[in-house]
């Protein structure tokens, strides 16, 4: 399931928080992010803005990636992970300024859904001799 603790006006993300916080997958408490919602450990997060100053082990925080929350603290800032990449290869501590300014839960949305290829056309080689 991708969707997390969103509150936004469907309601079926709240729902599955819920069931992902009762079942001890996402946490109660967290920070909150630019987007008015709140995120803690567990939660899938999206960056919204290239930021080169954040490290992430081989590279910087980029825009539009996922990433999993795996520690906040009391001053607002998160470690996260980047989702579906070994820890290794991609952790980092995001600062306050930037969770308070350019971070969204992680929900699909307009601007991340993934859009599909167009679709490869094959003509047979008598159609293009007529």
């Amino acid at each position: 399931m991708f969707t997390n603790r969103f509150r936004g006006s469907c309601g079926c993300g709240s729902r599955a928080g819920d069931a992902q916080r009762l079942a001890g997958l996402v946490a109660d408490d967290g920070v909150e992010l630019a987007d008015g919602n709140r995120a803690g450990q567990g939660d899938i997060i999206i960056t919204r803005r290239n930021e080169r100053r954040l490290s992430t082990g081989r590279g910087w925080v980029k825009n539009g990636h996922h990433w999993v929350v795996t520690a906040h603290y009391l001053d607002g800032a998160v470690t996260v992970n980047r989702a579906c990449i070994p820890v290794a290869l991609a952790s980092s501590t995001l600062p306050v300024w930037y969770v308070a300014e350019h971070l969204d839960l992680g929900t699909p949305s307009p601007h991340t859904a993934p859009v599909a290829p167009p679709s490869k056309q094959r003509t047979s080689s008598s159609a293009r001799h007529r």
